[in-house]
């Protein structure tokens, strides 16, 4: 697990920056980073053995961002 949470720190950070690289829009990055931590979260329950529905954590993600 500990493999996992480092490449998903580097991937991440990485992202961020050819993000910031390419003169992205602020709205980007925050739809990018909850997406990317939701999945890490969820990637983190599926190690733990623990019952998770990342649809209804996504589908709020989206329409709260939409929203605005």
């Amino acid at each position: 697990m500990i493999a996992f949470i480092i490449f998903f720190l580097l991937s991440y950070c990485f992202s961020i920056y050819l993000m910031r690289k390419m003169k992205k829009q602020a709205k980007e990055f925050i739809m990018f980073s909850v997406l990317a931590w939701l999945g890490f979260v969820l990637w983190i329950f599926i190690f733990l053995d623990r019952p998770v529905s990342p649809n209804q954590w996504i589908t709020w993600v989206i329409d709260t961002v939409k929203g605005h």
